[in-house]
C-alpha cells in the first residue's frame, strides 16, 4: 500500500500540475500576487476536528476499555 501511495505522490510531483508549481513562470506569478492567498473554508476545520476526535476516542476506548 505504501508503495502505491509513493507512486501516486511522484504522479503529482512530476506530473502536468506538479510540474507547473515547479516551473520559474509559477515562482513569478506568485511574486507578482503575494496578496492572493488560500484559505482553507471554517467547514474543513471542523470536519478535521470531528475526524480527529473520532480517531483519538476509538483510540482511547481500545486501549483502556478492555481492562
Amino acid at each position: 500500500m505504501g508503495t502505491l501511495i509513493n507512486a501516486y505522490i511522484l504522479f503529482l510531483t512530476f506530473g502536468k500540475k506538479g510540474r507547473m508549481i515547479f516551473s520559474d513562470r509559477y515562482k513569478e506569478i506568485i511574486q507578482v500576487t503575494p496578496h492572493v492567498k488560500c484559505k482553507t473554508p471554517a467547514s474543513v476545520w471542523i470536519i478535521l476536528g470531528i475526524f480527529v476526535a473520532i480517531i483519538v476516542g476509538g483510540t482511547i476506548t481500545i486501549v483502556f476499555g478492555s481492562r
